[in-house]
Formats: structure tokens, C-alpha cells, sequence
């Protein structure tokens, strides 16, 4: 009787870890597929070296969050940039640095074998005279 319960418990375990190997397989295909139904919150960092007359360096950090609605058929992306922006001019290099231009997307993403969507992109002047267009 209680091998038959050690094997019962084993076949359990094991039938769980192939499962859950399976999930991580899915989830990582899903992760995979800018279309899949994740929320996801990638972080994306630029830096740019030695620009100007005095080897300035500029930093962009992209917060880059996408988060589906509608069972993933509404796709949206909001690209938030925190920028250090060097003066390029002068010899002291004075930084500005806070948030920049905010871009926000929306797609309409219908199922079908080809990956495809539609939708709007919209650019939000949050950076201001020093960091931004000042344009919508």
C-alpha cells in the first residue's frame, strides 16, 4: 500500500513539472509575439558618447509599457523617454534632465495568420522648450 501512494505522489509531481514546463514554453512564445494578450513593461536605455565640440554624452531611458485590451485585439504602447541632455555650446556642459516627449500608440490587431494592425500614434509635448518639440 505505501509504495502504491509513493508512486501516486510521484506521478504527481512529475505530471505538475511537465505542466509547468509546458506553461513556461507557451509563455515564453507568447513573450515572443508583440501581438499576444501581455501585459508587458520593457525598459530600453541609449546612451550616446562623445557628440560635439566637447565630447558630450546623452542618456535616453525609454519606459516602454504595452498593455492589451479587449482579449488582445486592442493593442496600446506608451514610449515615455527620461532624458540627460548635455549643453553642446558651452564648456561647462550644463545638464537637463526629466521626461521628453511622450508617444503613445494604439493598434486594432485582428486574429488572423498574418500578424497585422491598425491604429493611431499620437505625440505628447511633455518635454517642454529644453527637452522636447513643443509640437503635438
Amino acid at each position: 500500500m505505501k509504495l502504491k501512494l509513493k508512486l501516486f505522489l510521484i506521478i504527481c509531481v512529475l505530471s505538475t513539472y511537465i505542466h509547468a514546463q509546458q506553461s513556461k514554453e507557451e509563455l515564453s512564445q507568447e513573450a515572443a509575439n508583440p501581438l499576444a494578450d501581455l501585459i508587458s513593461f520593457p525598459l530600453q536605455n541609449n546612451l550616446n558618447m562623445n557628440y560635439g565640440e566637447f565630447n558630450r554624452n546623452t542618456n535616453v531611458l525609454n519606459i516602454q509599457p504595452v498593455i492589451p485590451f479587449a482579449r488582445g485585439k486592442i493593442i496600446t504602447r506608451t514610449i515615455i523617454p527620461i532624458v540627460r541632455i548635455p549643453d553642446f555650446t558651452q564648456e561647462t556642459g550644463k545638464y537637463t534632465s526629466g521626461l521628453s516627449d511622450m508617444v503613445f500608440t494604439a493598434f486594432y490587431t485582428p486574429k488572423s495568420k498574418t500578424m497585422w494592425g491598425i491604429g493611431p500614434v499620437l505625440e505628447i509635448p511633455t518635454g517642454g522648450e529644453k527637452r522636447g518639440t513643443q509640437k503635438w
